[in-house]
């Protein structure tokens, strides 16, 4: 791979503040159409983190936690005192959303800057943490690898274990596990013991708004792929053509399996990897896989204290045999689950991880 400072060396520098100085302004500060850059700024508590929110309301969903002092481009005024901006440079995906104007400087004359400068370092089976165009598991997202020692700023942090960054003149997404600290922000699954008892037990998928990927591998056989009517829906993998019988894990929306009986049956005996069972017919479809849309999770692989990684087995089981070992920080792709094993794609194969050991 080639060193990611040669890639610097192609980029423009992130001139904000050079912009934001010949930005018009009226007499108290506030939005004129000509006003292009603001900086963020809580005048009541300046490490308070600011919600780039889907929507111009206190009740839209939150894209992502921006720091005091990040620079945003202010694109229009919109309602209610509200604003769309935008954050980053053309290097990646910029962030695109809502924030109230009363959270935004437009004279910048006195400025605190919060942003948290973290250095890279992923200890555990790797030498950087690689610098993303979107928080998505694809090759093609990558602008190489921050080698251990850079030092990035966080401009923001997103749900999903993603930190927004800025680094050498340009912005991109980091996995916050190739850094030390781990700045919060959002919910995580909460640690087993910590619910009550009839929760402790039960695991439905990873917690918090994660990046879906797109289906990786080839299926040369009669393959189908699951599409539900409810695309938000996990899919049962039974052990028998009953609603009754067994569940062999959940699986998410644009799964890709082999059809070992009749689609038009209601209940079609399938494969996924080396797991067989049956799926109710009207939750898959032969047709127009490319069209389906994914589901499934990009998660990360946590560690819990071995330094060798987490071994990924070809069946639910301890004893299986070993495929792979993923080390921790690894991006693997959950298929479904059971509450003990995820059924992943990891390193062009699948497999078995425990739950406990997904992020």
């Amino acid at each position: 791979m080639k060193h990611f400072c040669a890639f610097f060396l192609a980029t423009i520098l992130f001139l904000l503040p050079l912009a934001a100085a010949t930005a018009d302004t009226t007499a108290d500060g506030g939005f004129t159409p000509e006003n292009t850059w603001a900086v963020v700024s809580n005048p009541t508590d300046a490490a308070q983190r600011l919600n780039l929110r889907t929507g111009p309301s206190e009740t839209a969903d939150s894209i992502a936690k921006l720091y005091s002092g990040c620079y945003v481009w202010v694109i229009q005024e919109v309602e209610s005192g509200w604003v769309e901006v935008e954050v980053g440079t053309r290097s990646a995906m910029p962030l695109h959303g809502y924030v109230n104007m009363s959270y935004l400087d437009f004279v910048m004359e006195t400025l605190h800057p919060q942003m948290p400068v973290l250095t890279v370092s992923n200890t555990v089976g790797g030498t950087g943490v690689t610098l993303r165009t979107a928080t998505m598991v694809d090759p093609a997202t990558s602008l190489g690898v921050l080698p251990n020692g850079t030092q990035v700023t966080v401009l923001a942090v997103l749900p999903g274990d993603w930190y927004f960054v800025q680094v050498g003149g340009i912005t991109g997404y980091a996995a916050k596990l190739g850094f030390r600290e781990d700045l919060g922000g959002y919910g995580q699954t909460e640690p087993a013991g910590s619910l009550p008892t009839e929760q402790a037990s039960v695991w439905d998928g990873p917690a918090g708004i994660y990046p879906t990927a797109p289906w990786p591998l080839p299926v040369n056989e009669y393959a189908g792929v699951i599409d539900s009517p409810n695309p938000g829906q996990r899919v049962h993998l039974r052990s028998a053509p009953d609603e009754n019988a067994p569940s062999l894990g959940k699986y998410y929306n644009g799964v890709r399996l082999i059809i070992n009986g009749n689609i038009t049956e209601e209940w079609v005996a399938v494969s996924i990897g080396d797991l067989e069972g049956y799926m109710q017919g009207k939750d898959l479809t032969v047709e127009g896989l490319e069209a389906v849309a994914s589901a499934m999770p990009a998660v990360m692989v946590k560690d819990l204290g071995s330094t060798e990684g987490v071994v990924l087995r070809q069946q639910p089981s301890a004893t299986s045999d070993v495929l792979d070992v993923c080390i921790t920080g690894a991006e693997v792709i959950l298929m479904g689950y059971t509450n003990d094993w995820a059924h992943v794609i990891a390193n062009g194969q699948m497999g078995f991880l425990p739950v406990a050991n997904l992020r």
